[in-house]
C-alpha cells in the first residue's frame, strides 16, 4: 500500500504542465460528462488533474471516443471504493489537497 501512495503522489506531481491554471490541482470524481469534460478544460490550460473512477465505469467507457475527447491530458485512476485498500487510495488523492474538486452530482 505504502508503494502504491509514493506512485501516486509522485507520478501526480512529476509530468510538466503550461498555462494560465500551472500549477492547480484538480481532483476529479464525477463520472459523467461534466465532470470529466470540465477536467479537460482545466487540464488544457494547465492544471495536474487526477481523474478517479471506479472499476464498472472504467471498463465500460474506457477505449471508446467519448472517452478519450473527456479525459483528455488527465491522469486516471480506478479505485475501487468497496475495498478498504480503495478508501486508503482515495483519502491519499485527497491528502495531495487539491485546489478544485469536482465531485460526482447525480441529479434526477
Amino acid at each position: 500500500m505504502k508503494e502504491i501512495n509514493n506512485k501516486l503522489t509522485q507520478k501526480f506531481d512529476e509530468y510538466p504542465t503550461f498555462g494560465v491554471l500551472q500549477g492547480v490541482k484538480v481532483f476529479v470524481t464525477g463520472t459523467n460528462i461534466a465532470g470529466p469534460f470540465a477536467g479537460s478544460l482545466m487540464a488544457e490550460m494547465g492544471a495536474k488533474v487526477l481523474q478517479a473512477e471506479a472499476p464498472s465505469i472504467a471498463c465500460q467507457t474506457r477505449g471508446t471516443l467519448a472517452w478519450s475527447q473527456n479525459h483528455r491530458n488527465e491522469y486516471s485512476i480506478t479505485i475501487n471504493m468497496a475495498k478498504k485498500s480503495g478508501q486508503k487510495i482515495f483519502l491519499k488523492c485527497i491528502e495531495l489537497k487539491p485546489d478544485v474538486r469536482v465531485p460526482m452530482l447525480n441529479v434526477v
